[in-house]
């Protein structure tokens, strides 16, 4: 047996992007857990020591669909509910964890992740030096991105294979790139080929066996990506469906059944939620512009309608969204 030297698969001082994406910096373990709660969702989260002044902390960074976070909060026990319409993934920049879902208890760390699924809970065990990198998904994004109406990961991925590495080096050329997360936020296309790439290599390398088979046997029809690009190009724009499907070059009702089966959604509830997507993009990095200005820019005329979509979508208000931004800067 070869000798096999220990790889981390992101070093904490690779993540210079990431690093300069503060969300919150705080000594007590309560507000710790409802700013995370914030970027994640609501849970529980209990220390397992006496409790102290100590740091707490949590870097991240959005892309279309993906939310990345670096987070730091002591030995503490987590209890999270059936996880809302997203996945995630997670292992540990340092330190350890014992996590439990879906039925599958696993020892993460540095070198070897959870996959965690919509609909199920999350519960485990941080040891006080941890600091856990956590990638949130989006259900949504995942079928968009990898063509693909159900998505399963392993529940255990190894970060040190060789099915692991092209995908962390995508990961962290966006973490440690302060340039290219600058390009990835300006750019909407480029943010979103981007998200296609990550998500498409974390499938290839980590999605169970019936996935590849699914993809064979259901090819995604040309029509659903070409109505996918147009409205990435012209979310706000005052589009219709007949635009969409004749941008698409497929009839509507065929193009209705396509998203139906291949992205469980409609071409009309996906341009709302890119629409929200860009919304929530400019309240975090644009603090000049007024929340409604943001609203209409990014093709919202109603907006009522708009602060309660944005908060079915992401379970804050707009201007929580812009309050947390602003204390952050």
């Amino acid at each position: 047996m070869g000798f096999v030297e220990p790889v981390q698969a992101i070093a904490r001082d690779e993540m210079a992007a990431l690093r300069q994406s503060r969300f919150f910096a705080c000594d007590d373990i309560i507000e710790a857990r409802d700013r995370i709660s914030q970027v994640m969702q609501p849970h529980l989260l209990l220390p397992l020591c006496a409790v102290e002044s100590r740091p707490h902390h949590m870097d991240v960074i959005d892309i279309p669909g993906v939310r990345i976070g670096a987070v730091s909060f002591g030995e503490a026990r987590i209890e999270v509910p059936p996880l809302a319409d997203y996945h995630a993934v997670i292992f540990c920049l340092s330190g350890r964890a014992r996590l439990r879902a879906g039925g599958h208890e696993v020892d993460i760390g540095p070198q070897r992740a959870i996959a965690c699924h919509p609909g199920r809970p999350l519960e485990g065990h941080f040891s006080g030096d941890c600091e856990q990198l956590v990638l949130r998904i989006d259900r949504a994004a995942m079928q968009a991105h990898t063509g693909l109406r159900q998505v399963t990961l392993n529940p255990v991925i190894d970060l040190t294979g060789p099915s692991a590495r092209p995908w962390l080096v995508h990961l962290r050329s966006l973490t440690d790139n302060p340039e290219l997360l600058r390009m990835v936020r300006s750019d909407r296309r480029i943010a979103t080929n981007y998200t296609r790439l990550l998500l498409g290599l974390l499938v290839s390398g980590h999605g169970q066996d019936n996935i590849a088979e699914q993809s064979r046997h259901h090819p995604v029809p040309a029509g659903v990506y070409r109505a996918e690009e147009f409205i990435e190009a012209h979310a706000a724009d005052a589009i219709t469906l007949d635009d969409i499907a004749a941008a698409a070059r497929t009839p509507v009702r065929t193009l209705l059944d396509g998203f139906r089966r291949f992205r469980d959604t409609s071409p009309m509830q996906h341009l709302r939620k890119v629409r929200l997507n860009n919304a929530r993009d400019r309240l975090m990095s644009d603090h000049s512009a007024s929340i409604g200005s943001i609203a209409l820019e990014c093709g919202f005329g109603n907006l009522g309608r708009f602060a309660q979509d944005y908060a079915e979508c992401f379970g804050e208000l707009p201007s929580e969204t812009r309050a947390a931004t602003q204390r952050r800067a």
